[in-house]
């Protein structure tokens, strides 16, 4: 029985760990959803275009 109570609270473990990545995921998405709308909600093309040319650090 040992083995089948390790194998389930490992199973319980990852299926939590699972949802809450999930949910952190989420998380996320709806406030880079949010930043995208408020940053390019009020902004005509040519703005765009400036804004797509600025170039973006990216750290490693």
């Amino acid at each position: 029985m040992v083995i089948l109570d390790e194998y389930v609270n490992d199973t319980l473990e990852n299926k939590e760990y699972k949802t809450y990545l999930a949910k952190q995921l989420t998380e996320n998405n709806n406030k880079l959803t949010r930043a995208t709308e408020l940053l390019l909600g009020d902004i005509d093309g040519n703005d765009y275009k400036t804004l797509k040319q600025i170039p973006i650090i990216r750290y490693r």
